[in-house]
């Protein structure tokens, strides 16, 4: 079996792949080997979304968003292609398609293939599937968002501090929301047989932070980090 692996980010920005066995801090360079080791990823990343062990969403102290890829500790950055610029959060679906929260308070949908900054819109394109990268803008003026495919799909906290699930029509749930965390239909019927149950699909709580002492509203990543 794999050894077990965690992905970290230090506090100096450097992100790393860890192997276990652990328990010696920091880890050693692993050089090659895969136990009881680390393999820096990357440099001056501010958030980042691992899909597996050689695919991560990184996001750079600079706002810009790459796709980084595998096997790494050979060089940093490692191999990557651009997937957006002036980004404020992400989540993750796969090497193929993630949202992206920008700067400006827009929620994007984007579909690979990546490289194009920024892509087109969808509409404007064949596409998604069609062999173009586009991307759909899914709502405007968001503090905070989540994707839960197990629990609604995608929620959205707006700049007023309001709570919506996105759709059509989109439906307000709150208002003066400070966090959320929707339930999966597992998580709603789990009960006292957790012995018996499967892993069930977990969502997270969500926390959308106004700014401090300066005029531009400060949008927040869905890995919990202030972009």
């Amino acid at each position: 079996m794999a050894n077990q692996q965690i992905f970290v980010l230090g506090q100096d920005g450097n992100l790393w792949q860890e192997f276990e066995p652990f328990g010696t801090v920091p880890l050693p360079q692993c050089n090659g080997g895969t136990s009881g080791c680390r393999n820096q990823v990357d440099a001056n990343v501010n958030s980042f979304w691992a899909l597996d062990s050689e695919n991560v969403y990184v996001l750079g102290t600079d706002k810009n968003l790459w796709l980084e890829q595998g096997s790494f500790g050979k060089k940093i950055p490692p191999a990557r292609i651009q997937v957006d610029g002036n980004v404020a959060g992400m989540w993750g679906v796969d090497s193929s398609t993630i949202y992206v929260l920008g700067t400006d308070g827009n929620l994007w949908l984007e579909h690979a293939p990546f490289g194009t900054v920024p892509l087109p819109p969808c509409s404007q394109t064949s596409g998604f599937g069609k062999g173009f990268g586009c991307r759909d803008l899914i709502y405007s003026n968001v503090l905070a968002f989540g994707y839960f495919p197990d629990a609604g799909g995608v929620f959205v906290v707006d700049g007023n501090l309001n709570l919506w699930q996105v759709g059509t029509p989109s439906v307000q749930i709150d208002g003066n929301v400070i966090a959320f965390q929707p339930l999966s239909s597992e998580q709603m019927l789990f009960r006292k047989d957790i012995g018996t149950k499967k892993a069930l699909p977990v969502t997270r709580p969500i926390r959308p932070v106004r700014p401090v002492r300066t005029k531009v509203r400060t949008l927040v990543s869905v890995q919990g980090k202030r972009a």
